[in-house]
């Protein structure tokens, strides 16, 4: 009876484990291609509305559907970096190579 009683602990705890951990990461996946989207959209959106003649960099950048509340967005247009957040970044990010090899969404704002 003692060994019946181990047996099913085990696999309930096991079945457990497994079953956490997939809906975990399905989860954890799912809110990062969510998210990938989103900044996409975003990028799509301010190529296109700086584009066009007279448009304001910080206004177009304040009017963006951020994927969540924490989000900051980084813009550099015309030589000037512009962010969501108030406080401006201590350090702008590098248009280094690692700029360079980033994300078309990130790519798309560094020369």
């Amino acid at each position: 009876m003692l060994i019946f009683t181990l047996g099913a602990l085990f696999l309930s705890a096991s079945l457990a484990i497994i079953t956490y951990e997939r809906s975990r990461s399905y989860l954890v996946r799912n809110r990062e291609t969510s998210l990938q989207q989103q900044t996409f959209v975003n990028a799509r959106l301010m190529r296109a509305r700086l584009r066009e003649p007279g448009a304001d960099p910080a206004a177009l950048l304040a009017s963006l559907d951020l994927p969540t509340a924490s989000s900051e967005q980084v813009l550099r247009a015309g030589g000037n970096w512009f962010s969501t957040d108030e406080r401006p970044p201590a350090t702008p990010p590098s248009s280094g190579s690692a700029a360079k090899t980033a994300s078309p969404a990130w790519r798309w704002a560094c020369p």
